[in-house]
């Protein structure tokens, strides 16, 4: 059982006026995958989808908020299939997903949180009255 990842070009949008500048970043999904045979022949099982994420966003303090969403999705699914993964699977997944997408600290959390609120501060008062 292994973590397959896909990288998913992004789709560059014709209405964006600096098409060569803009910052785009492809989308990188995660699938757990167990590999078997079926007449001599291997064949790859999807067993569970974990989640996606951009792939710029995957590691940095400044991208916690997005990181968590990610691993939220990811345990979440983990948990739904203790029935047919192990102990020892679970761990070595966990494991595999850090090496591409990074865990967030508690801390990083936190200044993503303040962070969030500050914005949601200021689109307040940009806000047009209704």
């Amino acid at each position: 059982m292994y973590v397959k990842w896909q990288v998913k070009p992004r789709r560059k949008s014709r209405w964006s006026q600096d098409k060569e500048n803009h910052n785009y970043s492809d989308l990188l999904t995660a699938t757990l995958v167990r590999s078997r045979r079926v007449n001599s022949q291997p064949r790859q099982e999807v067993i569970g989808y974990l989640g996606s994420i951009r792939e710029r966003t995957t590691q940095g303090a400044e991208f916690a908020h997005r990181q968590e969403w990610f691993w939220e999705k990811a345990i979440t699914t983990l948990d739904r299939l203790t029935d047919r993964i192990s102990q020892a699977d679970r761990e070595k997944i966990e494991n595999q997903l850090a090496q591409r997408v990074q865990r967030p600290s508690a801390g990083a959390l936190e200044q993503s949180a303040q962070q969030m609120k500050r914005l949601e501060k200021v689109m307040q008062s940009v806000r047009r009255p209704a």
